[in-house]
């Protein structure tokens, strides 16, 4: 997969590598 994936999984979004964009929920903030 290239660029950036921008799907929600169980409210969190995901982008580059896998990393975490927090959107809803953020259970490591």
């Amino acid at each position: 997969m290239g660029g950036w994936i921008d799907e929600e999984h169980c409210g969190v979004r995901y982008g580059l590598a896998g990393e975490v964009l927090v959107e809803e929920t953020s259970p490591f903030q």
